[in-house]
């Protein structure tokens, strides 16, 4: 994972990140992420919103854009 850019305005922070990884059926795949979110004064993440998509691999040009939301429950079982 590469995170290219990251801007941070107190408890909101934005990232563009990418990762390129090596798919059992899809071959090298490079995925770019950007996350939106916000944190607590403690340090934990209060809410992320994520726009994804694949760049490419070597049998296509391109991806699908795809927008989802981490639901509450899954964010505070990753944070434990």
């Amino acid at each position: 994972m590469r995170i290219d850019d990251l801007l941070i305005d107190g408890p909101r922070f934005a990232a563009r990140c990418y990762l390129s990884t090596d798919h059992r059926k899809l071959g090298h795949v490079v995925i770019e992420w950007i996350l939106i979110g916000e944190v607590t004064e403690d340090g934990r993440v209060r809410h992320i919103d994520q726009l994804g998509r694949t760049l490419g691999n070597a049998d296509s040009t391109g991806g699908r854009a795809r927008r989802s939301r981490v639901p509450a429950a899954h964010r505070e079982a990753c944070q434990a």
